[in-house]
């Protein structure tokens, strides 16, 4: 499995479905599954891809915005909208 380090980007540039999520998530470093690409952008109705990210960086994700941890085969996906990507 590949792994992306990505940072989560300025809440400028979240989609609205997320804008209620801690500020405290800004400038934070985290890790994608590259291979997790899904572009079905009817998923969340934002228009954006999504990634998985790995057991760690989903369950500090989560612990930030209150919410219990998860364990495999459960897993956290992120919004291309929320990352800082080249």
């Amino acid at each position: 499995m590949a792994v992306a380090r990505v940072k989560i980007a300025p809440l400028d540039n979240w989609c609205e479905n997320y804008r209620n999520l801690p500020k405290e998530l800004v400038g934070l470093e985290i890790a994608i599954e590259t291979s997790s690409l899904d572009s079905n952008p009817e998923r969340f109705g934002c228009g954006g891809r999504f990634w998985n990210v790995d057991e760690l960086t989903g369950n500090r994700l989560r612990e930030l915005c209150g919410l219990a941890p998860i364990t495999a085969p459960d897993i956290t996906i992120i919004c291309e909208h929320m990352l800082e990507m080249d």
